[in-house]
């Protein structure tokens, strides 16, 4: 077995793209000498806001593009390979793998039969797979009559028919309600352990993110600006915190405050204020809090900086 699940060595990707109408044909870089090790049974974040080059990378990864230099492999075998197909799922958040208008077992049948499984095996993975994501209700079923979070559950089966490898999630979540994301990850989480499998996941709800991966990869303008564990993306604001007040009445004009507490967010009855505890402590700054609004605070709660608050600062650059 390859040391590593997924490895990149300074990918690139370039295409030919006018700014406007007038303009003349030019070169643009989606993905900049992209290097990246994964290693097997790792759980990953690829993360990157819209137009950083997530996509592009992904469609790289997964043989759909040709690089334009560099190099990719999936357990050892080059992107776009058989070899490496067979080692791949993909559940596609946006897109779906079933056919509407077969029942959910039939779908599955013909996928595993695209794998090349015979008919007992095909049998003996959708039995296991169907009893670990609760959808022994759904096999016959046409997709299109069953709710986004039932259906969803069904593409992920679909993906792990052939038992890949690697798994290759894109906003997995995407459109369930809370009740339906938690129990999408917990079953994820429980596939990816009990397999021992690589799980490459992109998203954009955080939560997602916490919930599943240990290690981060974040991308932006086709380079990678943070590859650690998801603890690590505190950088400078690890001592940064959030006092979040709320008030008895509206409390309207201006907060006078010391220049270590910043407000951060007013929304009359709650305002949030930003310090940093290497130059004020957190007892002193509620003190300070306490002393200007008296009697007129309900409630006082102290929160560490948010995986999306620092997911942000790393893309506008306010973390280093």
């Amino acid at each position: 077995m390859s040391i590593f699940a997924l490895k990149t060595t300074l990918l690139s990707k370039q295409f030919w793209r006018k700014k406007n109408l007038f303009s003349k044909k030019e070169f643009f870089a989606a993905v900049k000498n992209l290097n990246m090790e994964v290693r097997p049974g790792e759980a990953v974040a690829f993360l990157g806001p819209n137009g950083a080059g997530k996509s592009t990378s992904i469609k790289l990864l997964c043989g759909i593009l040709k690089p334009t230099t560099g190099t990719s492999w999936l357990s050892g075998y080059p992107s776009g390979s058989f070899e490496a197909n067979m080692r791949l799922g993909l559940v596609l958040g946006t897109r779906s793998s079933l056919w509407m208008y077969l029942t959910v077992k039939q779908s599955l049948e013909m996928i595993g039969a695209t794998y090349f499984l015979s008919n007992q095996e095909v049998n003996s993975r959708i039995n296991t797979l169907a009893e670990l994501f609760e959808i022994q209700p759904f096999l016959s079923s046409p997709p299109n009559s069953l709710s986004l979070g039932e259906r969803m559950r069904c593409e992920i089966v679909a993906s792990l028919i052939h038992r890949p490898s690697i798994l290759l999630a894109d906003e997995p979540t995407i459109g369930l309600d809370i009740v339906g994301k938690t129990t999408f990850r917990n079953l994820l989480k429980q596939w990816q352990e009990e397999e021992k499998a690589t799980l490459l996941l992109t998203s954009h709800d955080m939560s997602d993110v916490a919930a599943l991966c240990q290690r981060a990869i974040l991308i932006d303008k086709g380079e990678i600006r943070y590859d650690g564990l998801l603890k690590g993306l505190k950088g400078s604001l690890a001592s940064t915190r959030n006092i979040k007040l709320t008030f008895s009445q509206l409390m309207l004009g201006n907060v006078l405050t010391g220049h270590e507490i910043k407000m951060i967010e007013d929304n009359h009855l709650t305002k949030t204020f930003q310090i940093d505890t290497k130059e004020i402590s957190i007892i002193e700054a509620i003190d300070q809090l306490m002393r200007q609004f008296k009697d007129t605070i309900l409630d006082i709660s102290v929160e560490e900086m948010s995986l999306e608050s620092l997911i942000t600062q790393w893309y506008t650059g306010k973390i280093f």
